[in-house]
């Protein structure tokens, strides 16, 4: 199930949207997730990070994450901190991040 809350101070990249190739949840949310990017005014980003075979990016969903998540897919708002975790509809991140 998906969850949402307040973050503290995160890097300013927008949307980040952390998953792994690998995770059947991460493959059950992608058509969401273009979704979302469709519905998102110009100007705001969606920024894709995969963390199993990426350590840099791993760090940064560590640092993102601080325990809110325990696993992926895990979207986050760095500007408001508003967060994701988990598989949700389009609507739901809509409405949670934009």
């Amino acid at each position: 199930m998906a969850e949402e809350a307040a973050a503290g101070s995160l890097p300013a990249d927008d949307l980040m949207f952390y998953f792994s190739e690998t995770c059947p949840f991460t493959q059950r949310v992608l058509p969401e997730v273009e979704c979302l990017q469709q519905a998102m005014p110009e100007g705001r980003s969606l920024q894709r990070l995969e963390i199993r075979s990426d350590k840099t990016n791993y760090g940064r969903y560590q640092e993102a994450a601080q325990g809110k998540c325990r696993g992926v897919p895990f979207f986050i708002n760095s500007k408001t901190g508003n967060f994701v975790c988990g598989a949700a509809p389009c609507a739901t991140l809509k409405e949670r991040l934009l």
